[in-house]
């Protein structure tokens, strides 16, 4: 199988030998522009080199310097400085500040935040407290040297206070900027200033918004080696390579070419076919989400062979379609399969709600709740929290469904109640169950 690596890091033909030996054929793209014109029949994998303190990610080096500091002095790792750190980053921390500890040296984080649904971290974070490691959240900081010691001011929004130690670690990690003219040639995702996944601990490391598109960090080694991260991605793409029976259908007769499917699809599965006079669909790179299904103006992408004959309605249709008074007594949840249909499967049998599982809250269209709100007194929509869709906008969109809806049923002075919008992560059944109830 042949498969395209690019990007800037001095890595890169370490990775090559890596995936060769995993039995693929290496292409190098040496421009953005050429790894986007192989992107549509080849897996793409970008590599970049973030900058990284070399005192998280090289025990040797941190212990050269932890040596030179007196035992009884406070070491201090400073986290988010300047933008949001990473779960891996943060990941990289946790364990440094645990080793330094289990040594008998006294260590201080200085952070925003410590939350973060990464797995794993917080058994890590609580290991670090049990060993003696302090957490600070601060609102700012700010630096001041004074030869061998340096002076830290924080302020927590509360009360300003000084730290003095004589090593300050800055936990910055400064991403390959070379890296964003990939990610815009390659149509993939980008967060938070240019970042390709961010926050977003299932993406990292190796995925990214599309399929066939793979993201290795080699500044952010983590604990895993090289190879496993290359292993791990060769068994992705493998997989990535079988088609689905979930990838979406387009009927060209219908197609309106209007480019909206194209605009809105998070995984850049969707590509003008010019011969067909319509949108044409990138199987290795659709995930089902039916994102598109829910936005196509003219019906005419499905997924899989499943029938779609919701089509938009004006508020008058609406206002003879939800009868005044309702008979119905059940509640219908549609549930994103990746977050809330997970949690209800906790409490199966303990409730009368109806619960559909869709494959993103983006899914959602107006006919479907209509359709709905005819057969059920409370429909629920249940997706993930925020930043955690694995379809990237699927809750907003899902948000903004429900908010229109609200307001066709206030235009013809129905209960806007009727329909309700919850975000939760699968592992929260019971604010799920209580809404049901």
């Amino acid at each position: 199988m042949k498969t395209v690596l690019a990007g800037n890091s001095t890595y890169l033909a370490g990775v090559a030998d890596l995936f060769e030996k995993e039995g693929f054929e290496i292409k190098l793209a040496s421009s953005p522009y050429e790894a986007r014109a192989l992107v549509d029949e080849h897996p793409v994998v970008l590599v970049s080199r973030s900058e990284v303190s070399p005192f998280i990610t090289d025990s040797q080096y941190a212990w050269r310097l932890i040596r030179k500091v007196n035992p009884l002095e406070t070491i201090v790792m400073l986290l988010n400085k300047d933008s949001d750190s990473n779960p891996y980053l943060w990941k990289l921390v946790l364990e440094r500040a645990i080793e330094i500890a289990s040594g008998k040296r006294h260590v201080c984080v200085l952070c925003k935040s410590v939350g973060s649904r990464m797995p794993g971290l917080e058994s890590l974070y609580h290991e670090a407290r049990d060993l003696g490691v302090s957490f600070l959240k601060y609102r700012s900081v700010s630096l001041s040297d004074e030869g061998y010691t340096s002076t830290i001011t924080i302020d927590d929004g509360t009360d300003t206070y000084n730290i003095t130690s004589p090593l300050i670690i800055d936990c910055t990690c400064s991403p390959d900027e070379s890296v964003l003219d990939y990610a815009d040639a390659l149509r993939l995702r980008t967060h938070d200033n240019g970042k390709i996944n961010s926050n977003r601990w299932f993406l990292l490391q190796g995925h990214t918004s599309r399929r066939n598109v793979f993201y290795i960090d080699t500044g952010l080694m983590l604990s895993l080696s090289l190879e496993e991260i290359v292993n791990s991605i060769a068994n992705e793409i493998r997989s990535t390579a079988v088609i689905t029976d979930n990838t979406v259908e387009i009927d060209a007769k219908k197609c309106a070419f209007c480019y909206t499917c194209y605009r809105v699809c998070p995984h850049g599965a969707l590509a003008p076919n010019h011969d067909a006079h319509a949108m044409g669909v990138l199987k290795s790179n659709c995930s089902g989400c039916g994102i598109c299904v829910a936005v196509c103006p003219a019906n005419a992408i499905v997924i899989g062979s499943a029938s779609h004959t919701a089509h938009s309605r004006s508020s008058t249709e609406i206002s003879e379609e939800v009868p005044d008074s309702l008979e119905a007594l059940q509640t219908v949840a549609f549930c994103c399969e990746n977050s809330a249909a997970i949690a209800a499967r906790t409490f199966a049998g303990e409730t009368n709600a109806s619960i559909v599982s869709i494959p993103c809250g983006g899914n959602i269209d107006v006919a479907q709740v209509f359709q709905s709100l005819n057969n059920y007194k409370q429909v629920i929509i249940a997706v993930c929290p925020d930043n955690a869709c694995k379809h990237f906008d699927g809750n907003s969109r899902a948000r903004l469904q429900v908010e229109r809806i609200k307001k066709a049923l206030l235009a013809v002075n129905k209960d806007p109640d009727r329909i309700k919008f919850v975000q939760l992560s699968h592992s929260m059944p019971y604010p799920l169950r209580d809404a049901l109830n």
